[in-house]
């Protein structure tokens, strides 16, 4: 059979294609024949998908290219399954693809492979591949999950890679030393309670949140010649905040709640809380006390809100029926009546303590609360 290289621009000059063809004399005396450089133009094209996804070839495995292919192609599919809170899971190169993360158990870590594990794996491979990862919730759970880059990798843009329910994160890898992340923005139904001065990490993706303040609730005066009067609800604000960055601190301030005076006085006033500059509450008044019958505190005043509410006041102290005054507000505090009975505080959030009677100190006011939604 003679040779010809028209059998080969299929390979030599892409653009180019002919169909092989198998020798059958007479009518096709000159078929196809493969030589070296046909059979190497091959090796080389399986060798350059195999090593370009950081795997060795290895003659005796026969399906790396297909674990190639998964890998440059995001094809994998793993479940992450939290059996112990807050534990950490380290992924392969061979787990690109879809990672669905069931955090029912708690918090989790998982931790990316190098950027670099798809990168040529050889000289002859010039450009850099890239891996991907695609993380889903499927709990539903306030539980918190975040991926983090190995070593010295980075990514891109720079905050917490968080996986919050209903927001999958979308990774890409350079092939060099960075992650580019891409997350749907909007509700995710979570949401975060401080009943303690702290900050809120806004988290990766979100860009805004609905924030509600409510300050600390007064303190009850106490009672003295008359009783004393219930202290003030804290005000309370609503706000939607947008603008936020991925990774950025917002400052939480959460109002005492009033403190009683031992002596026949004014019952102390609750704290301000606030949402970092954004919004904020002041406390409710403390209840008078003293010589004449105590009035109930004036609640406090929401602030920069977009919806602001002023805190219930307290009752003034009834002195036909020797009792101290209710505190304002949702879990206020009752007034009492006599000195054996205990001050009565008030449990909800920026709820008025009770008025005391006679010489029995008044009731302290509720702390604050910070609810942030995202």
């Amino acid at each position: 059979m003679d040779r010809t290289t028209a059998n080969y621009t299929a390979i030599l000059n892409p653009g180019s294609r002919r169909v092989f063809q198998n020798v059958n004399p007479p009518t096709v005396p000159n078929g196809t024949q493969i030589d070296a450089t046909y059979e190497t133009n091959q090796q080389e094209e399986l060798l350059a998908l195999i090593e370009g996804s950081g795997l060795a070839p290895n003659a005796a495995l026969q399906a790396q290219v297909l674990q190639g292919v998964r890998r440059l192609t995001g094809g994998n599919v793993r479940t992450l399954v939290q059996s112990v809170a807050g534990s950490a899971v380290t992924l392969t190169a061979d787990n690109a693809g879809v990672v669905a993360v069931d955090a029912t158990a708690g918090g989790m870590t998982i931790t990316l492979p190098a950027v670099a594990a798809a990168n040529g794996a050889v000289a002859t491979v010039a450009t850099a591949n890239s891996l991907a990862f695609t993380f889903v919730r499927i709990d539903t759970t306030p539980n918190w999950v975040v991926v983090v880059p190995a070593g010295s990798d980075t990514a891109v843009p720079a905050g917490t890679l968080s996986v919050p329910v209903g927001l999958p994160l979308s990774l890409l890898g350079d092939g060099v030393s960075k992650w580019l992340a891409v997350q749907a923005t909007g509700f995710t139904g979570q949401w975060v309670a401080f009943t303690a001065s702290g900050t809120f990490t806004v988290p990766f993706g979100i860009s805004r949140v609905r924030a509600l303040v409510i300050g600390g609730g007064g303190a009850g005066g106490t009672g003295g010649t008359w009783p004393g009067g219930g202290g003030g609800a804290g005000g309370q604000a609503r706000k939607l905040v947008t603008g936020l960055s991925a990774g950025a601190s917002v400052a939480v301030t959460i109002g005492a709640g009033g403190t009683p005076n031992g002596s026949a006085g004014n019952g102390g006033a609750g704290g301000t809380t606030s949402f970092g500059s954004y919004l904020s509450a002041t406390g409710g008044a403390g209840g008078g006390g003293a010589a004449n019958p105590g009035a109930g505190g004036a609640g406090g005043a929401g602030v920069g809100g977009d919806l602001n509410f002023g805190g219930s006041y307290g009752t003034d102290g009834i002195t036909a029926a020797g009792r101290g005054g209710d505190g304002g507000g949702p879990g206020n505090g009752r007034g009492v009546t006599g000195t054996s009975l205990s001050p009565i505080a008030a449990t909800g959030y920026g709820g008025g303590g009770g008025g005391g009677c006679l010489s029995g100190a008044g009731g302290a006011g509720a702390g604050g609360l910070v609810l942030v939604e995202y």
